[in-house]
């Protein structure tokens, strides 16, 4: 890991950021968003799970912590002090002193489900039919779509994705580099990474994608 991938946490945190949180006891990641910022304390909306009971620590449980900054993914460590009961339930946690970049925000991977059109190249090099399907999941560098067959990898693909916001009509050939059934149904995932997408162009689908990602986080919180 290089040293641009360590900062200073106190730097990206704000009043109003969206988190994911993990116990370690769990590893499964809650949505909560920090009310207020006290010295070394992070007061945190209290997280709840899928049925929407608060979730409690014991005083001193480590946590896992992530978060959206700058248009990059950070993670740190901290540790469950307390609880507030007013004005909303609260975590008090304590404020690292690091954070770490780990994924660059051109990786960065969100669940969508998108309609797009896709073209598969046959043996002789060209273009069978366009197949209308949709996005698993997208990230600036390639994406996941639901195909109905098996393909090879290292398969060429053109991908057309239509009125995406600020950018219109994305038109890119990819390359194939996973392929996996999802059962006996014969519906299979179909990852691709982009081969000519322009830098413009994919600095604004990426933030296209980090707009989505917010919006799934702030699903998961009532506001």
């Amino acid at each position: 890991m290089s040293k641009g991938d360590i900062v200073k946490a106190k730097g990206l945190l704000h009043v109003g950021q969206r988190v994911e949180v993990s116990l370690f006891s769990d590893k499964e990641m809650y949505t909560s968003r920090i009310e207020d910022l006290q010295k070394e304390k992070i007061i945190m909306a209290m997280p709840m799970d899928s049925k929407r009971r608060p979730i409690i620590p014991q005083v001193g449980d480590k946590l896992y912590v992530r978060l959206i900054a700058d248009q990059c993914v950070y993670r740190f460590f901290s540790a469950y002090i307390d609880k507030l009961a007013e004005p909303i339930p609260m975590w008090i946690v304590t404020t690292p002193e690091l954070a770490e970049r780990y994924q660059n925000r051109e990786f960065v991977r969100v669940q969508a489900s998108i309609p797009i059109m896709v073209q598969i190249t046959d043996d002789s090099g060209g273009l069978l039919p366009v197949y209308p399907t949709r996005t698993v999941d997208i990230s600036g560098s390639g994406l996941c779509f639901i195909y109905n067959k098996r393909l090879t990898i290292g398969t060429r693909i053109v991908v057309e994705i239509e009125n995406l916001p600020d950018i219109g009509i994305i038109h890119v050939f990819g390359e194939v580099v996973r392929s996996i059934e999802i059962n006996e149904k014969k519906i299979f995932h179909i990852g691709v990474r982009f081969l000519d997408l322009p830098r413009p162009i994919q600095n604004k689908f990426v933030s296209y994608i980090f707009e989505l990602q917010r919006k799934n986080i702030a699903k998961g919180i009532e506001m």
